[in-house]
């Protein structure tokens, strides 16, 4: 579900503007604040840590990002995951899901 949020295109042709990017960015961000604690257990911890490099890369894409939306992912990153690697540009990210996709069948 998480997935089709950030990633699934809108019925119609055009381009999602700035505005309803954010607001996915926002309800991804509140549904982790919400559940991820129970999506952090032992049989999904690898599917949610899939999950969020790929939300990182969704965020990298997005041109600008709020202050107060940029310090609630951060919060969650540390509340969440505080080990997890925070990549900063898009060769980092791409190397990472280069090799998580040679992982998965």
């Amino acid at each position: 579900t998480l997935y089709m949020i950030l990633f699934r295109q809108s019925m119609q042709k055009k381009k999602p503007d700035q505005i309803s990017n954010l607001f996915r960015a926002r309800l991804v961000l509140v549904l982790l604040n919400t559940c991820g604690r129970s999506l952090n257990r032992r049989s999904t911890v690898k599917k949610l840590d899939v999950f969020l490099v790929y939300y990182q890369q969704y965020l990298l894409s997005l041109h600008h990002t709020p202050y107060e939306l940029s310090y609630d992912i951060q919060e969650m990153f540390q509340s969440l995951k505080p080990k997890m690697v925070i990549f900063k540009s898009f060769q980092e990210i791409g190397a990472v899901l280069a090799a998580i996709r040679r992982e998965q069948p």
